[in-house]
């Protein structure tokens, strides 16, 4: 398993966001067992742009579960929700229907 998780870790490296994307969410497939990765997602985290990337990057911390992943992953996980929130809002703005 533990060359499995460095491989995943890897994949941070790609220039695909989709690899990133889906290396973070195999890590947290793997769950606790992967608590070696926990370093490489929370600098994924405060390095990536792409919001399918930070999710993904949030849930594996979340999954993993040691104190160091959830601590990193909740602060994310609030910004990301308050991100969904304001791409909402923008997207009812934007309707015609809606007086203002």
């Amino acid at each position: 398993m533990k060359q499995k998780v460095e491989e995943l870790i890897q994949a941070f490296q790609d220039d695909d966001w989709e690899v990133r994307r889906n290396a973070a969410y195999a890590l947290g497939e793997i769950g606790p067992e992967a608590k070696g990765a926990v370093p490489a997602l929370i600098q994924a985290l405060q390095n990536q742009d792409e919001v399918g990337v930070r999710v993904s990057v949030a849930y594996a911390l979340e999954q993993i579960g040691t104190s160091e992943a959830i601590k990193a992953a909740v602060p994310a996980l609030i910004q990301l929700r308050f991100y969904r929130i304001r791409i909402q809002g923008c997207g009812t703005c934007s309707d015609p229907s809606i007086s203002g």
